[in-house]
């Protein structure tokens, strides 16, 4: 498998993260993956729907991160939007 851990980035890029992101998890799956030398892998997928149901909320404060505090004290940088206050 190539590039299964790019979608978030894509999705930030594209500007779509807060309609995608956003929602009930479920159902969320999960990889379980195997190695043994001399085999190939085997991967197992499964759901985790055992879990109880969770809403997540990307906030358009997310598509960027916080500049750190000593870049703002001393070199006068301002705030990303929104991160003033977290």
């Amino acid at each position: 498998m190539a590039f299964e851990e790019t979608t978030y980035w894509d999705l930030l890029r594209w500007g779509v993260a807060v309609e995608k992101m956003s929602g009930a998890t479920n159902p969320l799956k999960a990889m379980k993956i195997v190695k043994e030398e001399g085999k190939d892998p085997i991967y197992t997928i499964s759901n985790m729907n055992k879990y109880p149901k969770r809403v997540r909320e990307f906030r358009q404060m997310q598509y960027y991160y916080p500049i750190p505090w000593d870049e703002i004290r001393y070199h006068g940088v301002e705030q990303n939007p929104e991160w003033e206050e977290v």
